[in-house]
């Protein structure tokens, strides 16, 4: 018997390390009630779930799965069995909605022109779990909106004399004299 599948998401869009719960719908005949579906996010393999007497299988990422922001491809591909064929879903999209960083600048706020000064911009994310660290970009520091430098963020753990908080540093002596309003910014794919 021929088989058309689908698949939705209870949740979407959702958040990072958001895990929606995948559900692929079997119809054809009197419907499949056994065999494996196998969930893509474009070519990828998320997971499988086994058919049940609803015609319907599920699948939810594991907490911590690298489920970036942005939007997914999501397929479910009905394996078959001996009585109903294989059968594809049409795309899904799925939308992970980007986090939040907030950054703390510290620097030295008084000095001479052409003086080197160092700035650190402490890196606060909105998701904790280490799969969506931010150090996937750089931090960009600006003068105004003149771009000075940029530097990559690091952490550094309690036992190598860290307290395990994300820190991009850059230094210049490019500074003339005057007032200068130092900002950073910081975006990749999950923030």
């Amino acid at each position: 018997t021929a088989t058309t599948t689908t698949v939705t998401s209870n949740g979407n869009p959702t958040t990072l390390n958001g895990r929606p719960t995948f559900t692929a719908t079997i119809t054809g005949g009197a419907g499949p009630t056994a065999g494996t579906v196998t969930f893509y996010d474009g070519t990828s393999v998320l997971g499988t779930g086994t058919v049940a007497s609803g015609h319907t299988a599920t699948f939810r990422p594991a907490s911590g799965a690298a489920f970036w922001g942005g939007t997914h491809n999501i397929t479910a591909t009905f394996g078959g069995t001996g009585a109903f064929m294989a059968s594809t879903s049409a795309v899904f999209v799925e939308t992970v909605t980007q986090g939040t960083v907030t950054i703390a600048l510290t620097a030295k706020t008084v000095g001479n022109s052409g003086q080197n000064y160092t700035f650190a911009a402490v890196l606060t994310p909105s998701q904790t779990n280490a799969t969506f660290a931010p150090n996937k970009s750089v931090v960009n520091f600006y003068d105004g909106a003149t771009l000075i430098g940029s530097g990559q963020p690091q952490t550094f753990t309690s036992g190598q004399g860290g307290y395990g908080l994300w820190t991009a540093t850059m230094a210049t002596s490019s500074l003339g004299p005057g007032t200068h309003t130092i900002t950073a910014t910081y975006t990749d794919i999950n923030y």
